[in-house]
């Protein structure tokens, strides 16, 4: 429905302005900014100096922890662009996450799979509309 609006003394309906999936990005942009956020802590743990639970491997080369923390960028930023352009930013979360799933520090393990589950959401909705 349009919006009224007062112009020179006359009430004139303004037409809606639509961006591509506007309303659609609300659950899932959180539960892909978690994801995103839940992958840089992990990369950030592994590489700490000293080794927590399940991060103790010794001989851990630094370079997956670094892949870790551009995938969690990658993500991040893809997650806050996800309100303009939601199918586009859901894919690139969709493929860090996958990435991020294969990669050691894997975020958890949940990290991915909450990027994965976030981005689909959101694809699902924009191909709806």
């Amino acid at each position: 429905m349009a919006k009224k609006v007062k112009k020179r003394g006359k009430i004139v309906d303004m037409p809606k302005k639509e961006v591509e999936g506007s309303s659609v990005v609300t659950t899932d942009h959180a539960v892909s900014l978690i994801a995103a956020i839940i992958v840089l802590i992990a990369s950030i743990i592994f590489l700490t100096p000293w080794k927590v639970g399940l991060f103790g491997t010794a001989n851990a080369s630094p370079v997956f922890g670094i892949i870790g923390i551009i995938l969690g960028l990658g993500m991040l930023i893809a997650t806050l662009l996800m309100r303009r352009n939601p199918r586009e930013a859901s894919v690139f979360v969709l493929i860090f996450s996958i990435i991020a799933l294969i990669i050691p520090p894997s975020g958890f393990v949940i990290g991915p799979i909450m990027g994965i589950i976030g981005s689909v959401l959101v694809l699902a909705k924009v191909a709806k509309k």
